[in-house]
């Protein structure tokens, strides 16, 4: 049985202790502060101090309402989950300690996260309650959970920048500052590495790219980039691309021998450069190449009692997609499975088990990058 939302009260009806340590009633004046600097009227949400037992209860009942099977199962096939891990349940053990829900205008609070930054940085999140992540696929969802983190992040650096008497368009902050400031307001994350790494990514890149956004534009651009993230996690490590997005996509590649001895095609999902530069770094390969990332599509097929992958990976440098084939072709994963790699112009196809892969055409599910 979850918290009941319905005991919801208003930041004004809550205290807690402030960064300081001292008890206060200083949620809402936190708010209206965030809000001044972020330049918007949001009417403040309603806040539900939650146990550790509701608190997971809610996240997962969040993971259930947006089904991730199929991003599990390619996760699973190239070895960067194992056979046993849930996606769920990693989600859940990795959450923050102060969750937004924005169908519901509540903010769940665990008790031990009142007056610390992290409910300043849920606070931040709160603001745009019409920001939702993507789900069309891993990269897509990714670079929507960047861009959120990053504008939540930005608000706050805004706010107390504002009490200096110094603007964020004036402070000329550095990706190393950034940087630093992150590492302090992400000491919550833990948990599986991959999950961990994902949201310490989106916090960093998502924050790197807000503030480079608002030196263009002030919050109006954040706004932009609430609204309509980009759908590629790629674009998030190179913002010179970030308008980039009428390549034309892959789809993910058949294997007809697969197929004829009865393994089952399950569906496809686009990983992205974020992705693609992790599993390179846990197979001791060179994440830089994912730096050359055009798109991808992954098919996850069921077969010989496992999940199996078909990767095409698409770089933009000729000579990346010869290192990528070199490093990768007959190279072995943890669970013992050999790599098989074809290369067809500058698109990669990594196999997880033998086979020759068939190119296809038309749209994958994640779009274009």
């Amino acid at each position: 049985m979850g918290p009941d939302l319905d005991e919801a009260r208003p930041l004004s009806d809550l205290p807690g202790r402030d960064p300081e340590g001292e008890e206060l009633d200083w949620l809402a004046e936190t708010y209206l502060s965030l809000a001044a600097a972020r330049g918007t009227d949001s009417a403040p949400p309603l806040v539900r101090v939650v146990t550790t037992e509701e608190h997971r209860e809610l996240v997962a009942r969040q993971q259930a309402a947006a089904p991730r099977l199929l991003e599990e199962q390619a996760l699973k096939a190239i070895g960067l989950l194992g056979t046993d891990d849930k996606l769920a349940e990693l989600t859940v053990v990795a959450a923050p300690p102060a969750v937004w829900l924005p169908d519901k205008r509540v903010l769940t609070v665990l008790e031990p996260a009142l007056g610390t930054l992290e409910l300043e940085h849920a606070l931040a999140l709160s603001l745009d309650g019409t920001c939702t992540p993507a789900t069309a696929s891993r990269d897509a969802r990714l670079a929507a959970l960047a861009a959120h983190q990053g504008i939540a992040t930005a608000t706050w650096l805004a706010d107390m920048l504002a009490e200096r008497e110094v603007s964020l368009s004036d402070a000329a902050i550095d990706g190393q500052v950034a940087t630093g400031v992150l590492s302090e307001r992400a000491a919550w994350i833990s948990g599986h590495p991959l999950v961990a790494a994902e949201q310490a990514w989106a916090r960093t890149q998502g924050t790197l790219v807000a503030l480079r956004l608002h030196q263009a534009g002030a919050f109006r651009s954040l706004d932009s980039l609430c609204k309509d993230p980009p759908a590629a996690t790629h674009a998030f490590e190179r913002p010179e691309e970030w308008s980039a997005r009428g390549r034309p996509p892959l789809a993910g590649p058949a294997v007809p021998a697969w197929e004829s001895a009865g393994w089952r095609r399950l569906g496809e999902d686009r990983m992205g450069s974020f992705t693609l530069g992790w599993w390179l770094t846990q197979i001791g390969g060179d994440p830089e190449l994912a730096e050359s990332w055009v798109s991808d599509a992954l098919t996850v097929y069921r077969g010989d009692g496992t999940l199996q992958a078909a990767w095409s990976v698409q770089l933009s440098d000729l000579q990346d997609a010869h290192l990528l084939r070199s490093l990768l072709d007959g190279r072995t994963l943890r669970d013992g499975r050999t790599l098989h790699v074809e290369l067809a112009g500058q698109t990669v196809t990594v196999l997880t088990a033998a086979g020759e892969p068939v190119l296809q055409t038309g749209e994958n599910p994640g779009g274009g990058g």
